[in-house]
């Protein structure tokens, strides 16, 4: 997978068709022209998926050359261009269009001539990345994909298969084709904790200043996107004509040490004290918990507290304590975000990320009963209560949560 930084996201510019011809995606096409704000689009077809076939790249050329534009063609496969020659048709390019076809074979010939990490670093530079099928789900972490039936047309069935992880969305295109509507069944089967989104034909995502939306050529089609709760699916329509965006978040993880206990213990402070004064819970509360407490927490040698950074700010901190024994119950305590960060998702983010670093299962957690929001997002990823409660005052009862 291949990082990149929040600023150069806003830059990325995408709009993935989920399928269609060139004249039924024309809208979509045109629009993708547009973001190059120029005249006359310098255009690269890059036909891998299709094994560079000619006809395909027949037809690209007179599309969008009545289009205007200037073509050019990127050969990978039986004839391919030299790395040089590469370099230079991505360097000459405003916007670069990935055909359909094979996206298993088309990732691993990218991959194998470095041209995956070429797109993407030419796409954070800004230029346009457009396509259909292949050239949709390519840029997501992955997809739902027919690669196998171009292996073996009379025995093959949908898998999923991994994209370059751009963005952090599982996919599928062709969602209104006969047997796609198992990307239901497949998104909780691979229990990766990652939204979907699927598409039908003459649909399209647009990403654009780091937020992902949904338009199409073609009223009458839609778009579902699948929020992952706890292990579960809810699937919701996508309100296209009110153009809704879904803002593409990120957070990264990065272990305190010592010399962050005093910035930890400030943050600390600010994030907890709403629920100090409303509870006066003034022996339990974090907001009073002094530096020294938290120097030893940083000492001990099952905790691992982590930083919340998102949009270049330290938004958060999160710390785990695991013994690494698969027997104890890895536990949280505590979570929080900075007031000015509420609502934008970072501790789910923040539970999800430490899950991933120290496993999905055997946890333990406790927070305040009187907090709906906060017992409601644990028991949407998956915690449920344990039956054990502790009173504190006559105002706040912790409840404990296990997974």
């Amino acid at each position: 997978m291949f990082s990149f930084s929040d600023q150069e996201k806003k830059k990325m510019r995408i709009v993935g068709i989920s399928g269609g011809d060139l004249q039924s995606t024309d809208s979509l096409n045109r629009y993708a022209l547009q973001l190059t704000k120029k005249a006359c689009t310098n255009v690269l077809f890059v036909p891998t998926a299709s094994d560079d076939a000619e006809g395909y790249i027949e037809k690209i050329e007179k599309y969008y050359d009545g289009l205007g534009s200037r073509v050019d063609v990127l050969y990978l496969c039986d004839h391919p261009d030299s790395e040089t020659v590469i370099s230079e048709k991505i360097n000459w390019a405003d916007l670069i269009y990935v055909g359909g076809g094979d996206t298993e074979s088309m990732l691993a010939r990218w991959k194998k001539q470095g041209v995956d990490r070429k797109l993407l670093e030419a796409c954070a530079a800004g230029k346009v990345l457009t396509g259909i099928s292949a050239g949709l789900i390519c840029w997501f972490a992955c997809g739902f994909s027919d690669s196998d039936y171009f292996k073996d047309p009379e025995h093959w069935d949908y898998k999923l298969i991994e994209g370059l992880g751009l963005f952090p969305l599982m996919v599928c295109p062709h969602y209104d084709e006969e047997g796609r509507n198992r990307f239901d069944d497949m998104l909780t089967e691979a229990n990766t904790g990652m939204d979907g989104l699927a598409l039908e034909n003459d649909t399209a995502v647009v990403i654009e200043n780091g937020c992902i939306r949904v338009m199409k050529a073609d009223e009458r089609k839609h778009a579902f996107y699948f929020r992952c709760c706890g292990g579960r699916y809810e699937k919701k329509l996508v309100d296209m004509t009110e153009c809704q965006v879904y803002t593409m978040k990120t957070i990264q993880l990065t272990r305190a040490g010592l010399e962050d206990a005093e910035q930890i213990h400030e943050m600390q402070q600010r994030a907890f004290d709403e629920l100090y004064q409303k509870y006066q819970d003034h022996e339990t509360s974090p907001a009073k918990e002094p530096i020294e407490k938290i120097i030893a927490k940083l000492n001990h040698t099952a905790t691992y507290f982590y930083l919340i950074h998102a949009d270049g700010e330290i938004v958060g901190a999160i710390r785990v304590v695991d013994k690494k024994d698969f027997c104890t119950p890895k536990r949280i305590s505590p979570l929080f975000i900075l007031p000015e960060y509420w609502s934008k998702g970072f501790g789910q983010m923040a539970i999800e990320e430490v899950e991933k670093i120290h496993g999905s299962t055997n946890w333990k957690l406790d927070t305040v009963l009187q907090e709906k929001k906060n017992c409601y997002l644990y028991e949407k990823m998956g915690y449920h209560q344990t039956g054990e409660m502790e009173v504190i005052n006559e105002r706040l009862t912790l409840v404990y949560y296990e997974k």
